[in-house]
């Protein structure tokens, strides 16, 4: 869908960390201050979404071209959305430096594929299929307008397909919540969000 500069990309070289301005909008359903836009790397914090439905961000990880970094849109009461650089959006060099712009309608958005979570109190686990190949998961921690991401544990299944292990990473002092997010070249696989309640 988009030509990415990935001359550009390549040039930078992985020495070093390349960072992305990124602003955007974000067609809300309904005014809220409590939808994010997560980089899957690369971020300290997420980047807020205000009630307009705008945001603006800088993100970029050491040794990681910012092609390869998708970014997680989380809305309240909508199933997750994943952009991946390239199908979803361009990343450009200007003036030597990267830049994108994102507008996105989150009932328009291309679907990621379900991955059916199994919870306890203390842990989630995802099973990938077989076919999912070169995956790159992810738990991302939502507790209010903050996020952690954390890799899960990996087993191998017996048909061939993997199973995440996601262990809640955080003392339970208020609920907070997860999703798995795993993306495999251009497709991407995000469970239900599972809500831990706090004492």
């Amino acid at each position: 869908m988009a030509a990415l500069g990935l001359a550009a990309l390549v040039i930078a070289g992985c020495d070093r960390t390349s960072r992305v301005d990124v602003e955007g909008r974000i067609r809300l359903p309904e005014r809220t201050d409590a939808a994010l836009v997560v980089p899957l790397e690369g971020a300290k914090n997420p980047f807020p979404v205000d009630t307009s439905g705008r945001f603006v961000g800088t993100y970029g990880a050491l040794g990681v071209t910012p092609d390869h970094i998708p970014l997680f849109v989380h809305v309240p009461g909508r199933r997750p959305v994943v952009l991946v650089p390239g199908r979803d959006f361009r990343i450009e060099e200007q003036d030597g430096s990267f830049h994108a712009e994102i507008d996105l309608d989150p009932s328009r958005a291309r679907a990621a594929r379900p991955l059916a979570l199994a919870c306890t109190a203390e842990s989630c686990t995802a099973d990938l299929p077989a076919e999912a190949k070169s995956c790159v998961s992810t738990v991302v921690v939502l507790d209010g307008p903050k996020t952690t991401l954390v890799a899960p544990g990996i087993e191998r299944r017996d048909d061939g397909g993997t199973r995440l292990v996601a262990f809640f990473p955080l003392p339970r002092q208020r609920s907070r919540s997860l999703v798995v997010v795993s993306t495999c070249g251009d497709e991407a696989y995000v469970s239900e969000i599972a809500t831990f309640d706090g004492p």
